[in-house]
């Protein structure tokens, strides 16, 4: 089964494929599709209820980047792939609670306070 989404900018592609399609690559291993990017159609294919959620996830991001988000990083989009993934009602987002180690002291922390930890 196949899904196809027109992208209104170049810009949005960049925005969903991420850095060297990182943003692609991890939509397509959470939710078992094949995103495939041509011109300014965006191709979903995969199993029916597969394709539904990767396809609220993507409509979810280029909401956000029509109504003025610059860009989207790999965090980022694990924490909405975590929030969608969770059955819940429609409109609320959660940051999840449990943060790789690595990621979070990388990303948040000061270096003093880094080698304090280590």
């Amino acid at each position: 089964m196949d899904k196809i989404i027109k992208l209104q900018s170049h810009n949005e592609a960049h925005l969903l494929c991420g850095m060297h399609d990182a943003n692609f690559r991890l939509i397509e291993k959470e939710y078992k599709v094949k995103l495939n990017l041509r011109g300014e159609h965006l191709k979903i294919t995969g199993s029916l209820p597969n394709i539904k959620k990767a396809t609220l996830l993507i409509e979810y991001i280029l909401g956000s980047s029509r109504s003025g988000e610059d860009k989207i990083g790999t965090i980022d989009l694990s924490y909405l792939i975590a929030n969608f993934k969770k059955p819940k009602k429609i409109g609320s987002l959660e940051i999840p609670e449990i943060l790789p180690r690595a990621i979070y002291h990388k990303a948040n922390l000061s270096d003093s306070y880094k080698r304090r930890i280590y």
